[in-house]
């Protein structure tokens, strides 16, 4: 494994994307040294009818919301501007981001966020999918999230699915076949003919029942298949996701993203492919995200009566490559934000993707606020409450929702205990009568837990790992303590 990761990072060359995220109180001063204004939100030239805007370094990063996020969308509610959401993951739905949105530590908003106003590459790539795959082409998945991306087909058009030969394992042999297949798609009537395709629905790291992590032999299909020009359909080329560093909080290092891992695959190709139309991304910034993320933005903004100029939408992110790239591409104002991924002081190195302004933090794009949301967002990041802080909210049918999504039985037993008697005790009651731990049936009746409820979860994050980490169970009961 950390061979691979060796590779991938030679690939990317991750190096010129440094900035992994520090506290807030190292922001840039030197926009101007580059020709782009600091924005000013009490100037009328500068100030957006509508937004469009990046999630993950803009409106949080692990461990909470930044400063200044939750007033923004306050202000946004208040003035009825209109705006969309858009997230490059690759393994959530809209319904995912509604929950983490509505949820301890990263809630925006007393009320849940409409899915009207929430988009994801997930999504975008879906529709790609449905609209120019034709019949019983043959389509290799490799997924971060599960089985999620099935559903997320299906509900578009479930005639069009079935007709597929989907795989998301092939052994060195398959894929050699495949790759004959993917090697005479020109023989033929090249519109309407079936496809070869290998398809990321992933953020990073592989997560399915199939593969467990990636691995060499994943990477050599995928290479096989591609190499024999099979098309390559991923989310983003968002190089690296941050993490929390353990022994400095706001600190943030870099996971592998899902631009690093297509970056590989891409290297396996030939030359001629992105030119041929076989490369296709359909996040932000990616070659076809315009028309999949970007357009349908807009109309999402239109379908929400914004009736202004296209030059009065503003899209607001932390990333050149990505959020600033896509502003750029449709013709709408774009400000980089500096509170995550990249700062302004590093514009000589995207000269292509200028934005149109800057400023430190979401925070600072409220009118009439701009001095005193410069001094707020100086603030370090929130802290993560701690495992047991998060435990406390839970009651003991939320518990055994989690249990269910662990869905190990023969292992369980002490892992649901010890974190039950956390619960108990905290709260001050009595433990359940009855209450078998090793009778999931019984206990489920005796605490009346429907498994749908938790199976929602399983189906949106496509958990299927018997052993969670501490970060997936905390994730897991930060969405199980959503307000009802």
């Amino acid at each position: 494994m950390k061979f691979i990761l060796i590779i991938l990072c030679v690939f990317w060359g991750v190096k010129r994307n440094h900035s992994y995220g520090s506290e807030l109180d190292t922001f840039s001063e030197c926009g101007e040294d580059y020709g782009v204004e600091k924005y000013n939100p009490d100037d009328e030239n500068h100030r957006a009818q509508a937004y469009i805007i990046d999630l993950d370094g803009t409106v949080y990063q692990p461990g909470g919301l930044i400063s200044g996020a939750k007033e923004f969308f306050q202000y946004l509610d208040k003035e009825n501007i209109p705006y969309v959401l858009l997230s490059n993951t690759g393994t959530k739905s809209f319904a995912g981001t509604q929950s983490k949105l509505y949820n301890h530590p990263y809630k925006v908003s007393e009320c849940i966020i409409d899915k009207s106003r929430i988009r994801t590459a997930a999504e975008a790539q879906a529709d790609y999918m449905i609209e120019n795959i034709p019949p019983f082409s043959k389509i290799f998945v490799v997924s971060g999230g599960g089985s999620f991306w099935e559903e997320l087909l299906k509900e578009r058009n479930l005639s069009l699915f079935q007709t597929w030969d989907i795989k998301n394992h092939l052994t060195v042999k398959q894929a050699e076949d495949w790759a004959v297949l993917a090697s005479r798609y020109k023989e033929v009537d090249e519109v309407h003919s079936a496809k070869v395709i290998v398809a990321f629905f992933l953020d990073g790291d592989v997560n399915d029942l199939e593969y467990s992590g990636w691995s060499y032999n994943l990477i050599k299909v995928c290479s096989f298949l591609v190499n024999k020009k099979a098309f390559f359909i991923y989310t983003a080329d968002d190089p690296y996701n941050t993490t929390v560093n353990s022994k400095s909080p706001t600190n943030l290092l870099p996971d592998p993203g899902p631009g690093m891992f297509a970056a590989a695959i891409k290297a396996a190709m030939p030359p001629e492919s992105e030119a041929d139309g076989r490369i296709l991304c359909c996040g932000k910034g990616g070659n076809i995200g315009h028309e999949y993320m970007m357009e349908r933005a807009i109309e999402m903004l239109r379908s929400q009566g914004y009736e202004g100029p296209k030059d009065k939408i503003m899209m607001v992110g932390d990333r050149y490559i990505t959020d600033i790239r896509a502003g750029n591409h449709a013709n709408i104002m774009s400000c980089l934000v500096e509170s995550g991924c990249n700062k302004i002081s590093e514009l000589p190195y995207y000269s292509t993707d200028r934005p149109s302004f800057w400023s430190p933090a979401i925070g600072c794009l409220i009118p009439d606020h701009a001095n005193s949301h410069d001094s707020v967002n100086r603030k370090p990041l929130h802290k993560s409450p701690s495992l047991l802080e998060q435990i406390e909210l839970l009651s003991p049918a939320d518990l055994l929702k989690v249990w269910l999504i662990k869905s190990d039985r023969d292992h369980c037993d002490s892992f649901l205990r010890f974190y039950y008697q956390k619960i108990i005790k905290a709260k001050q009651l009595q433990p359940e009568k009855n209450f078998n731990l090793k009778d999931l049936d019984s206990a489920c009746e005796i605490l009346e837990i429907k498994s749908k409820d938790a199976s929602f979860i399983v189906k949106d994050k496509g958990i299927t790992n018997h052993d969670l980490s501490e970060d997936q169970f905390v994730e897991i009961i930060q969405e199980l303590t959503i307000e009802k």
